[in-house]
């Protein structure tokens, strides 16, 4: 085996300059490159300027030493893609903010001086009046051509504004003599405003995908200017015109295409760009790797005509958390968390203006470790979560770990007055995401659709707490691969839409969960067989079939 197939060339571009450590695809990305490291092979990792902090630092929180990838920075980022990714509180550190805020500044300091020298000539006695007098009549002058100068200016708009006005209502009342309607009335204006927001959204979004498009090409050609690369591994397949200039073999992961399976709950301007990425990144592939056999036959199915005919496609399911020697104790897990509580985040300041304080020692909690998504469906764990506080009185809170909520599971939680009983812990370090999971009383996955296999199974099961899953494909997949019987697994699932069955299974564990444990304990055992080593061994043997391929 030569030093070049020992090599394993990954590339890494996203539309935005950052992308959350905790986003899935970062995660399964970090837990491929670990192994491939501890084995000996040299990770390359090929990205932008514009990504390479993010990139570092999403690295670094899932657990990859510094040592182990070389990042190769190619100086090929959009400027402007990277200052529309920046928040705005880091737009307002930028230097032309700076310079308006000066500005201001310089303004105000300007009237609030004036005003207080104002004070002080106004401020005469018989003993100042000599010196004071000039001064005020002086500026009393000022402020006359001042204000002279100003109402000069507003008789001027007022004076077009008048003339505005005369046209507008002289063309409204010859149009609704033609027409008997009011053409520029409240309802037709705000219709109209409306329409130019739109369009004005419209080619911002087409100016960014330009924009973007043009930066994947700068990319690869960056990188076909490298000779020795034997090929090319992309994450995930979004990207088709980085994946059709590049000239190596390349394979690329097809994760799933959930929009297609929820179209209406994913803005379009965000579903068109993204299929057709998808679309020109499979004609293009050498190979293409799936992360269950549900996504390889329904939804890589629908991508068929796109598809390169000669490619290779393999389904390479995620490995399995190990069951450690010395699992965390649960009083232990709550008095580490205890010292992490300052992590969690108020997301609802209106309705509580203190810190989030919680004393984890002091109730059960359940976990839904995700960032949270249109399908990921954390409404429904909100709604159980309502019946078991509500109408069954149990002490119980629920953990999310996203940054942010969805419009709806936010609404819910403000409206039914969750907001102390929902503790949101975002971005996490793995030790803590550990110690979570190790302090649940159990955790719930409700996602209406995954690409693969639920490894919050696996991570939740290691840990000691026992786990329930939607009963979707991929979660009856994962059991049934190792020839897992329905009756085993199947009191661990629940329908995604029924709340009050999801509340029913977990109050039972809130009581006794040992039972599940040993039970799920048992088969982790079993699927553990399989690890992230494993699943790193046939990513690299895959990509070397590939390369190897004439």
């Amino acid at each position: 085996m030569t030093a070049r197939q020992e090599q394993f060339n990954i590339v890494y571009i996203t539309r935005g300059s950052s992308s959350h450590p905790s986003e899935g695809l970062n995660v399964l990305l970090s837990d491929l490159i670990k192994p491939l490291a501890d084995s000996g092979v040299q990770v390359f990792v090929h990205t932008t300027d514009r990504h390479e902090g993010s990139l570092t630092r999403a690295l670094k929180a899932n657990g990859v030493k510094e040592h182990a990838i070389t990042v190769v920075r190619h100086r090929v980022g959009s400027i402007l893609l990277g200052y529309l990714s920046r928040t705005t509180k880091e737009r307002k550190g930028g230097r032309l903010q700076k310079l308006i805020k000066g500005v201001k500044n310089a303004a105000r300091s300007f009237v609030t001086t004036l005003a207080d020298l104002s004070g002080w000539a106004a401020d005469m006695t018989w003993g100042t009046f000599v010196f004071k007098a000039p001064i005020a009549l002086v500026m009393s002058l000022v402020f006359l051509v001042a204000a002279g100068i100003f109402a000069l200016f507003a008789a001027i708009g007022v004076f077009f504004g008048s003339a505005l006005l005369t046209i507008y209502l002289t063309a409204m009342r010859a149009y609704q003599r033609v027409h008997g309607s009011t053409f520029w009335g409240k309802a037709r204006l705000k219709a109209i405003m409306l329409r130019l927001r739109k369009f004005r959204w419209n080619l911002v979004i087409d100016l960014v995908n330009n924009v973007y498009r043009r930066e994947q090409l700068r990319l690869a050609a960056a990188i076909n200017r490298k000779k020795s690369i034997p090929f090319l591994f992309v994450p995930w397949s979004f990207d088709g015109a980085l994946v059709s200039k590049l000239r190596a073999k390349k394979v690329i992961v097809f994760p799933d295409a959930v929009t297609t399976l929820f179209p209406l709950r994913f803005p379009s301007d965000h579903i068109l760009p993204t299929l057709n990425g998808m679309k020109e990144s499979l004609s293009h592939a050498d190979g293409v790797i799936c992360y269950s056999e549900f996504v390889r036959d329904v939804q890589l199915s629908r991508f068929k005509e796109s598809m390169n005919p000669e490619a290779a496609v393999r389904v390479i399911p995620q490995g399995y958390f190990q069951i450690p020697e010395q699992p965390i104790p649960k009083h232990v897990a709550h008095s580490r968390l205890n010292a992490e509580r300052g992590r969690a985040k108020n997301l609802f300041p209106r309705l509580m203006g203190a810190p989030v304080v919680p004393d984890f020692s002091a109730f059960q909690y359940i976990l839904y470790p995700t960032i949270d998504r249109p399908h990921k469906n954390t409404l429904v764990l909100a709604k159980a979560l309502n019946i078991l506080i509500r109408e069954r009185y149990r002490n119980v809170k629920l953990v999310l770990t996203s940054p942010a909520l969805t419009r709806d599971v936010e609404s819910y939680i403000h409206d039914r007055r969750l907001h102390r009983d929902v503790i949101v812990m975002p971005s996490v370090p793995l030790h803590v995401l550990d110690t979570l999971c190790a302090g649940a009383a159990v955790m719930v996955h409700p996602s209406f659709a995954e690409g693969g296999d639920i490894f919050n199974f696996s991570r939740a099961v290691s840990q000691g707490s026992p786990a329930l899953l939607a009963n979707i494909p991929v979660v009856r997949e994962m059991f049934e691969r190792e020839n897992i019987d329905v009756q085993t697994y199947g009191p661990w699932l629940f329908e995604p839409t029924d709340d009050i069955s999801l509340a029913d299974k977990i109050e039972s564990l809130l009581d006794d969960s040992a039972p599940m444990k040993r039970e799920q304990s048992a088969i982790l055992a079993r699927l553990g067989e399989y690890d992230f080593a494993a699943m790193a061994q046939r990513y690299h043997e895959f990509c070397k079939e590939i390369a190897n391929e004439h």
